[in-house]
């Protein structure tokens, strides 16, 4: 735990700092960009700052303890700049003071969901700059010990608060590609700015009709922020940030005419603001909903990548960089192979399924002597574990990580061990991916699938995993070295997490939903629910 002066050493603007706190958000790097900078939990010495300060009135030194405590045990964003000194002193210019700061460093959060947020998981949302759970909004303004301008402003700014899941967890640089604060920023830039403020706000809708409407404004403005522009011609400006051939160009132009007015006034936008339907009537199933979202979202993030890229220029040069990559586009005609990959990862301990094939079959083979119980197909045991689990996307392709120690068969099941990686199994309007690590040793099997899953679990940035963020996650294992594994991933809350395991004489205990790996097993062979 550190000064502020002493962070800042040689590279201190002024002694005026300006401290918001960032709940439901953990990350490990402390990042700079202008006078700004974000710093992880704990970095601060807080208490340093007001360790002259003297409270009299019981009830506030209270509510005084509870503020620095939520400055200490969260993410700080500081403003190192003397341009709230002008305000006068007094608490009357707090509200100035604080919304003024807020207008300058809530790019930050907004940057921060744009990366690793979505549309389909509110679960992983950060809460607003400065906001902490009771609703209020606090702001540490600091100049030195004692001085009558050091203080903590704590007041209502936002009607409510995020509530959902338990935000984000990071461990990577989030401002590599972050140039939103420099100097030199044009036009382009300061659009960019507005484009993330209006994500994020289509990021806080409660509902996906509402996240639609947003997304749908947020095209038009990206579009032409200067004037209004008929969708028609919306449809080609997008399409030079989204199309790399003339395939996608007429693909792209299809797609928005739905989401737009259709063919007959029949689109989403017209029959959400002109018929008063919603997105849940007109797309009832919640699978397409998710699969809409997540290609809004793709082609919401080509977009505003494109104009932060573009950040220092003009909006008639940035026309003009358009119009040459639609040109571009239009030339090429080469179409883009593209995997429909599932929001959905299964994992596999191959030796808890290889030793429950082993124990299940023979049962079921004695409850029904007519039927084959020679031959099992890997991929029939993925999908039904997919449908028990309740996480079934048809026409979908699944990344299935596999692992094992000390074998090469799974009794019944043709392909052996050592072929499974990156085998392409395909069954049931679905096709599996499959990824296996083999060891000697349980102990490296075991590092292994800590590795995967973890890896799973943490929160990416859209620019680093493209389509492979998953959403839910099966796991299809029984051992007591999983047990603190999975307990701790699943209270990030950030993924939906299902077990498959032995639920009469299963090895784990735990909280975490799950599906019986013996009913998995007649199911997979082709027995109904009633013969298990």
């Amino acid at each position: 735990m550190n000064k502020i002066e002493d962070l800042y050493g040689n590279d201190l603007e002024t002694k005026y700092f300006y401290i918001f706190p960032v709940e439901r958000l953990d990350l490990k790097n402390e990042e700079s960009f202008g006078n700004i900078r974000i710093f992880p939990k704990g970095c601060i010495d807080i208490d340093d700052m007001y360790s002259s300060t003297i409270i009299m009135s019981q009830e506030d030194k209270d509510k005084f303890d509870s503020n620095i405590e939520k400055l200490k045990s969260n993410p700080l964003i500081v403003i190192n700049d003397q341009t709230y000194a002008d305000y006068p002193g007094s608490i009357s210019s707090d509200l100035q003071i604080i919304t003024t700061a807020i207008s300058k460093a809530s790019i930050i959060i907004d940057y921060i969901k744009f990366e690793f947020c979505s549309l389909v998981a509110p679960k992983t949302m950060p809460a607003r700059l400065g906001q902490v759970a009771s609703g209020e909004t606090l702001l540490l303004m600091y100049s030195g010990k004692g001085s009558p301008f050091t203080r903590i402003i704590d007041t209502t700014i936002y009607s409510n608060t995020l509530t959902a899941g338990v935000g984000l967890d990071i461990n990577s640089e989030i401002f590599t590609n972050f140039n939103l604060l420099n100097a030199d920023i044009g036009e382009v830039g300061n659009i960019a700015k507005q484009a993330l403020r209006m994500f994020s706000n289509a990021l806080e809708e409660n509902d996906n009709t509402g996240k639609f409407i947003e997304i749908m404004r947020l095209f038009e403005f990206i579009a032409d922020p200067n004037s209004f522009t008929k969708f028609q011609k919306v449809r080609t400006k997008i399409a030079a940030h989204i199309a790399e051939n003339s395939s996608d160009i007429h693909r792209l132009q299809e797609e928005f005419k739905y989401y737009s007015s259709g063919d007959n006034e029949d689109g989403l936008r017209t029959e959400i603001i002109h018929n008063g339907k919603s997105i849940e009537i007109l797309i009832p199933e919640l699978s397409k909903q998710t699969d809409l979202f997540n290609k809004l979202q793709l082609y919401i993030t080509k977009c505003i990548r494109d104009l932060i890229c573009f950040y220092n220029k003009s909006w008639d040069e940035l026309e003009a960089i358009r119009d040459t990559k639609l040109e571009e586009a239009k030339k090429n005609k080469v179409k883009n192979k593209t995997v429909n990959y599932s929001n959905t990862a299964v994992l596999i301990d191959v030796n808890f399924l290889a030793e429950s094939i082993e124990k299940f079959s023979p049962m079921y083979k004695k409850l029904h002597p007519k039927s084959d119980f020679s031959n099992l197909k890997l991929e029939e045991l993925v999908y039904q574990a997919l449908r028990n689990c309740r996480v079934l996307e048809e026409k979908k392709t699944y990344k299935v990580f596999a692992f094992s120690n000390s074998i090469d068969d799974i009794p019944l099941v043709k392909i052996p061990v050592s072929s499974l990686d990156g085998a392409k199994l395909k069954g049931n309007n679905c096709l599996f991916e499959l990824v296996a690590f083999a060891f000697e040793e349980k102990e490296k099997k075991v590092e292994s699938v800590f590795e995967i899953t973890h890896d799973i679990f943490q929160d990416k940035s859209s620019f680093e995993s493209s389509d492979l963020t998953f959403r839910n996650v099966v796991f299809i294992g029984d051992d007591p070295a999983y047990i603190d594994l999975l307990t701790s991933v699943n209270a990030k809350d950030n993924r939906n997490l299902t077990i498959v395991k032995c639920s009469h004489y299963s090895q784990m205990e735990h909280r975490i939903p799950f599906f019986d790996i013996g009913h998995l097993v007649g199911m997979s062979f082709g027995l109904s629910a009633s013969q298990l």
